[in-house]
């Protein structure tokens, strides 16, 4: 069974008592496709002509077909002139070409003829004159870039799509600039991706996908499983996307994969259980009221698929992927700083073990079976005194309904633990460290109808 883990990295994870798991995401950051490669904008401001940029190739960038031989003929065609309407001041064209260029690599070999694919977005500030704003090439052989396309945001704002696609079964990915009101630029995402690739399902990464329907400002991107075939990836993440302060956004997200699909399933399978029927000693009544009524008010509920195999327990999965090995259960339990941990066989629902994590009593309760549970709950809800340093004394204090513990030094300052408590002990109201009176590191911070909020004062000491 995988190692319990601290309520802080549970609420991490946690999707407020959602039985369904759900996660989502797009291009991520490692993806070695075009997405953080967006040509190169042009500052040099020489102007040019309309008519020899829309029948002629302007000289040839660098970003292709780069090679340190003699070139013996080149060659380059007008492929396509898009007029994509005007942006402040100046009409804008989108002309793509392509480029050829045969070198004489020497030494007896063939020459070697390098096709490159070419774009660049052209500003006509007017006077038959045009002047280059960006440009970008691919190499044919590795990398063509198959169209653009101009859509138009609500507020007005417009983004130009490149579509690149790699040869064989490389798929495809976009670069996109984003028209800034007074400039083009590269469309740059906003942290929300972060969050969104932070926690995939176990063995998925981002696959080969569609595009991101701009005009709309959603994406249906494919996730694929380590075992499955480079065709048929199993997964889907689908997002709604917004521009928020000129930065493409996730607004909201969700993952389907057979896991998660398998996860509700099993939830509902295991809530709607006779709970006599997971264990004898349990009373008559389903698993569901059962668990329910024996956590505190305010626990928070995780569900999510767990690879149990290596426990030893039961049946081992079959070679290749199943579709859920165990279901874990995980409950954080705020309002008293400690998490529970169960673990169950994804098909029989069998109790596979589990523990409960209780920094007071240093360390972890192994819980047995089912009606062990609501023993070793009561037990590591047990209150122990502060340990606090040397030199440092235990301090008390009773007010009204409330009790308050902490450790204070020779020059009255708090030092180390501090808890306090509604009800005289009953439910938590704070708790954490202090260093010199002021509160460092993680705290919880709870209300009186047993709500709790995570805090970090690491980077900055509270009174």
């Amino acid at each position: 069974m995988r190692p319990l883990r601290h309520p802080k990295e549970v609420r991490r994870n946690r999707l407020l008592l959602a039985p369904l798991l759900v996660f989502l995401m797009g291009f991520t950051p490692d993806d070695n496709r075009p997405w953080d490669r967006v040509g190169t904008f042009s500052t040099d401001g020489v102007l040019l002509s309309v008519n020899e940029l829309t029948r002629h190739c302007p000289a040839p960038p660098k970003e292709a077909c780069a090679y340190n031989y003699p070139v013996l003929h080149e060659s380059c065609t007008v492929r396509e002139t898009k007029e994509l309407g005007r942006f402040g001041k100046d009409q804008y064209l989108a002309i793509s070409y392509l480029r050829s260029i045969t070198f004489d690599e020497g030494a007896g070999r063939d020459p070697y003829t390098c096709t490159a694919d070419e774009i660049v977005l052209v500003a006509l500030p007017g006077s038959g004159r045009a002047r280059i704003v960006w440009r970008d090439a691919t190499e044919r052989e590795f990398v063509f870039i198959s169209s653009t396309k101009l859509y138009g945001l609500p507020d007005g704002g417009s983004i130009l799509s490149i579509l690149y696609c790699m040869n064989g079964t490389g798929g495809c990915a976009q670069g996109m600039l984003i028209w800034a009101g007074d400039e083009w630029r590269k469309l740059e995402r906003d942290e929300s991706w972060d969050l969104v690739y932070r926690d995939l399902p176990p063995g998925y990464r981002p696959h080969k996908s569609p595009a991101i329907d701009l005009g709309n400002l959603t994406w249906e991107q494919h996730l694929a499983h380590r075992n499955d075939a480079n065709c048929c990836p199993s997964g889907r993440i689908y997002f709604d996307l917004a521009i928020i302060d000129g930065k493409l956004a996730v607004r909201s997200h969700k993952i389907v994969v057979p896991e998660m699909e398998a996860t509700e399933a099993a939830v509902e399978r295991l809530m709607a259980r006779e709970a006599s029927d997971l264990d004898r000693s349990l009373p008559i009544g389903t698993f569901g009221s059962w668990f329910h009524d024996l956590l505190p008010k305010g626990t928070g509920l995780l569900f999510e698929p767990d690879d149990c195999a290596a426990q030893g327990a039961g049946t081992a999965p079959a070679q290749g992927r199943t579709p859920l090995a165990c279901l874990a259960v995980e409950a954080d339990i705020a309002n008293r700083d400690r998490s529970l941990r169960l673990l169950f066989d994804g098909e029989s629902l069998a109790y596979r073990g589990g523990a409960i994590f209780s920094p007071d009593l240093e360390g972890v309760l192994d819980v047995p079976s089912l009606s062990n549970l609501p023993a070793l709950l009561k037990e590591a809800m047990r209150i122990v005194p502060l340990q606090c340093g040397p030199g440092n004394a235990a301090k008390l204090k009773r007010e009204y309904a409330g009790l308050y513990e902490w450790c204070e030094d020779g020059q009255g300052r708090r030092q180390g633990p501090y808890r306090s408590w509604f009800s005289t002990g009953i439910y938590l109201m704070d708790k954490g460290q202090y260093e010199d009176d002021g509160k460092v590191g993680e705290w919880i911070e709870c209300n009186r109808f047993e709500t709790c909020a995570y805090k970090d004062y690491t980077s900055q000491p509270a009174p």
